[in-house]
């Protein structure tokens, strides 16, 4: 672009549009950043001035990954973890508004088998876990390990990481199943439970 007006020195704009796309070799960040740069250029084609519009996101996320650094602290011990083995030793009993009282109001639950983004509300889930426990005999329910509180410094997030064995028999052929179960609970900073996300094979419930 050549600007008339106030121009003396005919000066020249060229702009570009551009998408840099690649894996950093040794952060293995990705890189996919849309770029938009203004070059003023002399009349003898020289660059004489860059404008640069860019989200600097992932090259702030690339100069930090080159050190070591931590991100808050693990606890193997916490009140929320204990909130956690009460809510699944309620749902084990059957005891769904036990169970549910530990969690917030605005709660949102994610089951890995869902199509993604899709959540569930406390009135939503409880219908599901009851549909469970008709089809379902719960025996008992088996902690693997123990589970872990991850207090972060990034976002303020608390999440308690949980492992379980649920052992169940179905009705229909009394067949004995146990079906292993990762937890993800989000904690707010009053302790109630903001956010549950369940993984687990939902093959081994079928037929």
């Amino acid at each position: 672009m050549e600007y008339k007006k106030e121009n003396k020195n005919d000066e020249v704009w060229v702009q570009t549009w551009d998408v840099p796309k690649g894996v950093h070799k040794v952060t293995g960040v990705k890189l996919d950043a849309a770029a938009h740069r203004l070059y003023r250029l002399t009349k003898e084609n020289k660059i004489k001035m860059i404008i640069n519009y860019s989200n600097r996101t992932v090259l702030d996320e690339i100069g930090v990954s080159f050190s070591n650094r931590t991100n808050g602290k693990i606890y193997n011990h916490h009140e929320n973890i204990n909130t956690v083995r009460k809510s699944m030793y309620a749902y084990e009993k059957g005891d769904f508004d036990k169970a549910l009282s530990f969690f917030s109001d605005d709660v949102r639950f994610y089951d890995i088998n869902d199509e993604y983004g899709k959540y569930l509300n406390k009135i939503e889930v409880k219908a599901d876990w009851q549909k469970l426990f008709t089809d379902f005999d719960m025996k008992f329910i088996e902690m693997i390990g123990y589970p872990d509180y991850l207090e972060y410094e990034m976002d303020n997030g608390r999440e308690v990481l949980s492992w379980w064995k649920l052992h169940l028999v179905r009705k229909s052929d009394k067949k004995a199943i146990i079906l292993p179960t990762h937890i993800s609970d989000g904690f707010d900073e009053n302790g109630k439970i903001v956010s549950e996300i369940v993984y687990y094979s939902q093959s081994l419930l079928a037929k």
